[in-house]
């Protein structure tokens, strides 16, 4: 990360990229600012995934009623760019495979978010749901 938002060698998307398994919400938060104005459109899936890691995790940025849409979104837009690709599988789709697990796990974080929310601790579906996810990731 500290390569990425060097003055010699400034890379956003490699900021983009480590900043949310450092985590470290504020740089990525900039530097998806700095992304979202070069991104290609094949990208698009990984700003907004990013857009959703940020606001679950980011301290000032809890927009989970956006959070939804943002799986939605990146999720349609892989799926896009899943069937722009050859039919045989080759290495070439591994990148989007891994995008899926991705936005997968966004989803599930949303959930378990949520749940965690005073309004809903304590319901027996919540929890449920919950145990369930966590389960799923062992």
């Amino acid at each position: 990360m500290e390569y990425g938002s060097s003055k010699a060698h400034p890379n956003p998307h490699l900021v983009l990229e480590s900043a949310w398994r450092v985590p470290n919400w504020a740089s990525m938060k900039d530097a998806l600012v700095q992304v979202e104005q070069s991104c290609p459109k094949e990208m698009a899936w990984k700003v907004n995934m990013y857009r959703g890691y940020i606001a679950i995790c980011h301290p000032e940025e809890h927009h989970l009623n956006l959070i939804e849409r943002l799986v939605e979104m990146s999720s349609s837009q892989s799926i896009k760019e899943w069937r722009r690709l050859p039919l045989i599988v080759a290495n070439i789709h591994v990148p989007l495979l891994q995008a899926a697990q991705q936005v997968i796990e966004l989803q599930e974080a949303s959930q378990i978010h949520t749940g965690l929310q005073p309004a809903n601790i304590g319901r027996n579906s919540s929890l449920h749901d919950m145990k369930a996810i966590v389960k799923t990731w062992r």
